[in-house]
């Protein structure tokens, strides 16, 4: 087995952490064994910190990619953050109800969700984000420290408007079911990765990727190895140099076993 330090990187909603809000055991004995053998794990996530810390009540990590590429901390240390201008925050506010859009914003001091909510599921996520601590202490009005934005509507939502006014400054990935996850402009996973890469000195044939969404898609492409998990999105098809098996079939430690990591 090789045993030169790797870096592994991993999402975490559906590569990690399953629709209950567990990450299966087989996954947590994994990454605990690799860090045993000293390679890196490090959470590359759309989550914003306040949610994304919620990985840490099921394994240890070595540093917390954050928001898409918002954030980056490395142990106790932030080696980058990026906080979007406040008129544009007051304008997506704005935009929210004349768009007629459920709208959650989110960043370093957690996440705030629009007074009116339309659409069942945005009130699920909501409750999710509760659940799991990662909750502005502010309201959605006086939330200020914004990172990224999501936004979730129905037949009566005015999403061309959003797309064109916002299209210019934001990567808006379409998730399906008209739910949108909007990341600034040079922010992704891929770069995060990166970074982080360069800061702690390890080669990226060293990097492996873990992923199953369409935000982990610049991620994978970065990678020399790419794990796309057993259930994802049609666009991660051709992107992985390895397909898992499914999360709650083992797959994150099925993985790991066969590309020889632990």
């Amino acid at each position: 087995m090789n045993t030169e330090k790797k870096a592994l990187f991993f999402d975490v909603d559906g590569t990690l952490l399953d629709d209950a809000g567990h990450v299966p055991e087989s996954a947590v004995d994994a990454i605990r064994a690799a860090r045993k053998r000293g390679h890196l794990i490090f959470v590359n996530s759309g989550r914003v910190k306040p949610l994304a810390e919620y990985i840490n009540r099921f394994i240890e990590t070595d540093g917390l990619l954050c928001g898409c590429g918002t954030e980056i901390l490395l142990g106790e240390k932030s080696i980058y953050t990026y906080i979007l201008p406040p008129d544009v925050v007051e304008e997506l506010k704005k935009d929210s109800g004349n768009c007629r859009v459920d709208m959650w914003l989110e960043g370093p001091e957690g996440i705030a969700f629009s007074p009116e909510l339309r659409v069942r599921w945005s009130g699920e996520v909501e409750q999710n984000v509760l659940n799991q601590g990662g909750m502005a202490a502010e309201g959605f009005q006086a939330l200020s420290k914004v990172s990224k934005f999501c936004m979730q509507g129905n037949e009566s939502s005015d999403y061309q408007a959003m797309l064109k006014k916002y299209g210019r400054w934001f990567h808006m990935m379409d998730q399906s079911g008209g739910f949108y996850e909007c990341v600034p402009q040079g922010h992704d996973k891929a770069k995060a990765l990166l970074r982080t890469l360069e800061y702690c000195g390890i080669p990226l044939e060293n990097a492996y990727a873990f992923g199953d969404s369409v935000n982990d898609l610049e991620m994978l492409r970065a990678v020399p190895h790419a794990v796309v998990m057993g259930a994802h999105a049609p666009e991660l098809e051709y992107y992985g140099s390895f397909i898992t098996k499914k999360l709650e079939d083992d797959g994150i430690a099925y993985a790991m076993q066969e590309l020889g990591l632990i």
